[in-house]
């Protein structure tokens, strides 16, 4: 079996996509399947050390000319001049991020559904050129972005091959600007209706765009986000060096969905907790200025020092999104790191995250307001005092091994096999 995966995001990019497809390429590839990727050219800026495994082949191919200018102007930008122009490097290169960002958004108003669209072309080429000479059985398509869509949709027109779409996210989202949101929703049906099979990472997700697009809800598959099993024990011994109740957050805060101000408010009441954030923190610094030295910030960091820093906490805190359908991919990864998680629930109707810590008895679930998390966070501090706090859960790897990306990418081989089994495989020879 041979497939093509279209990725956009795949690393050096260290987003949340990027990461699941990476682990569950290699695992599909352990099994016996050769996976080619096809991805876009970028910069390693997240310093992502990681290494493919034999049978996974990643194409790269240009990106189009905004991003491909944006990825000379940081290397440019990183080149600062001498010791003594320092300050001024500085404010060239936050400049610099003000403009990229602005013509991002004016970019992103012009071309559908974004401005990575813009890999369209150059994307295609090269795949009709792969396809020809490596003739692949199926081909996935993972999102977002769109034009991950867009390729797949051509592919299989052109092709008729067997044609699987990893929905990570629905196209249709809350944080969909208002002037996209029909054109949006009308690319996310074309495809829930055209696709031979459509993943998607939680139940309340399927339920959601099978009753959107009046599609049966057979076709959909769960494929949740996981945790690297086997790389779990490579990873060294991060026991702080003087006992410390110490919170851990990996990710990224988002005004609109996970906002982290309830939170914070609570910490400013705890001297005794620290806390380290690793992520994107966005329009919340000020707020993380105010607690001084009891937060440490770290910016983003690369996947496996973001693994060591998860197994390094006295908790772990998950902040639950305001979308019912949607986990987090980092609590996943929290189950890995077998710490107690603080679950912060958004949401107080349904929270598929909050379902998943209670049922795994993996740790506290607590409603996103100042009072109660600092309720919370005192008794759990006198807990961990007493030395009774892990002995609250089950903190077990074994009670997670469903959740690993083996397990997940066995799913998506027994769906391929399937797939070939009962859809005709190619109608065209015309590449």
């Amino acid at each position: 079996m041979r497939i093509l995966l279209i990725a956009y995001e795949y690393p050096p990019i260290i987003a949340a996509q990027a990461l699941r497809w990476y682990y569950l390429v290699n695992e599909l590839a352990i099994s016996g399947i050769e996976v080619d990727v096809l991805t876009p050219n970028i910069r390693n800026i997240w310093n992502f050390t990681g290494r493919d495994q034999p049978g996974v082949t990643v194409y790269r191919c240009y990106p189009g000319p905004f991003v491909a200018l944006s990825g000379w102007a940081s290397r440019f930008s990183a080149k600062s001049p001498n010791t003594t122009h320092v300050e001024q490097a500085r404010r060239s290169f936050f400049n610099l991020r003000l403009l990229y960002g602005f013509i991002r958004r004016v970019l992103d108003h012009l071309v559908f559904p974004d401005v990575r669209t813009e890999w369209l072309g150059f994307a295609w080429k090269e795949l009709r050129r792969l396809h020809a000479q490596r003739h692949y059985d199926i081909f996935i398509s993972s999102h977002e972005p769109g034009v991950d869509l867009l390729l797949g949709l051509r592919a299989q027109k052109k092709w008729h091959i067997p044609w699987i779409v990893d929905l990570g996210d629905p196209v249709l989202t809350i944080y969909t600007p208002w002037w996209r949101r029909l054109l949006d929703k009308n690319l996310e049906r074309r495809v829930c209706r055209q696709a031979d099979h459509i993943l998607v990472t939680t139940e309340p997700a399927r339920e959601l765009l099978a009753r959107r697009h009046g599609v049966d809800n057979q076709r959909f598959m769960v494929v949740s986000q996981g945790f690297d099993a086997s790389g779990i024990v490579s990873l060294p011994d991060a026991t702080p060096t003087k006992p410390q109740f110490l919170l851990v957050y990996t990710g990224t805060f988002y005004q609109k969905f996970r906002n982290p101000s309830e939170w914070l408010s609570a910490l400013a009441d705890l001297p005794n907790i620290k806390c380290i954030i690793a992520g994107h923190t966005g329009s919340f610094t000020p707020e993380l200025s105010t607690l001084g030295k009891q937060i440490t910030v770290m910016g983003k960091l690369n996947h496996r020092d973001c693994l060591v820093l998860q197994k390094r906490a006295t908790m772990l805190v998950n902040l639950g999104n305001q979308q019912t359908y949607q986990v987090p991919g980092k609590l996943y990864e929290y189950f890995g790191a077998c710490r107690p998680i603080l679950h912060v629930q958004a949401n107080m109707g349904a929270d598929a995250s909050a379902s998943l810590v209670k049922e795994l008895r993996r740790g506290i679930i607590v409603p996103n307001q100042r009072d109660a998390i600092r309720e919370q966070l005192e008794k759990l501090y006198l807990d961990w005092k007493a030395g009774a706090l892990d002995e609250r859960f089950d903190l077990s790897l074994q009670s997670v091994k469903e959740f690993s990306w083996a397990h997940q990418a066995s799913r998506v081989h027994d769906l391929c096999e399937n797939l070939l089994a009962h859809l005709p495989k190619r109608t065209s020879d015309k590449y």
